[in-house]
């Protein structure tokens, strides 16, 4: 499978912009995300208490979340999706993907088993396999892939960019070091600044394979 090359400074650049257009939105999903993971702080660590009542329903309270928090990831994917390719996005997109919720927590258990099974063996092969892997998401909401498929299509799509993807993400780490380091809150800016620069990042490596006559759609 063939791709264009991507250019990290035009992802960033790009991610840059269309926060700087849409921070209501991206910020609004982003403050949700985070306040929903608030009910955590009222029950006992499950790895540090007996069996209880209040254990229980504080494991329940976390698969919740769980559910929650994956939704809102997949909703973030949506919507970026939607501003990359031009289309009308509202906050209400956010929750639009509870259907494929299972598809993304089976898809991160396979990617978890398969990239600790690589760091196991040596570290450069966990991060290779990191790396190529991590865009089983955007085909999971973009495509509407099942988990295998998915993890396998991040995988040939990918191919040759590998160099080019660590870079990215050292970048988008440096990045939201800087947003952490300002008391936190240049992190509403600088995450979905990153996601985005990744939306661009996978729509400049599909965008041949879907175009070019003679290669085969994802």
């Amino acid at each position: 499978m063939s791709q264009s090359v991507f250019s990290v400074k035009e992802a960033f650049k790009w991610g840059w912009q269309k926060t700087l257009a849409n921070l209501k939105i991206l910020i609004g999903v982003l403050v949700l995300s985070t306040a929903v993971s608030l009910p955590r702080l009222f029950f006992p660590d499950p790895a540090t208490q007996e069996m209880s009542f209040l254990m229980v329903v504080g494991l329940l309270v976390a698969l919740v979340i769980l559910v929650f928090q994956a939704e809102l990831h997949l909703g973030m994917l949506k919507i970026c999706l939607g501003l990359h390719d031009g289309r009308p996005v509202a906050f209400k997109d956010a929750f639009s993907c509870f259907n494929i919720v299972w598809k993304l927590i089976a898809s991160a258990v396979v990617y978890g088993l398969i990239v600790g099974l690589g760091f196991l063996l040596l570290i450069v092969p966990g991060i290779i396999l990191a790396l190529r892997l991590y865009f089983f998401n955007y085909f999971l909401v973009d495509k509407g892939m099942g988990p295998i498929q998915a993890l396998k299509q991040s995988w040939n799509l990918t191919k040759g960019m590998t160099i080019k993807l660590l870079l990215l993400t050292l970048a988008s780490v440096g990045i939201n070091v800087l947003g952490a380091l300002c008391f936190g809150l240049g992190l509403l800016v600088t995450v979905p600044t990153t996601i985005l620069a990744f939306t661009y990042v996978y729509r400049k490596m599909l965008a041949p394979a879907v175009n070019t006559p003679g290669t085969q759609s994802v």
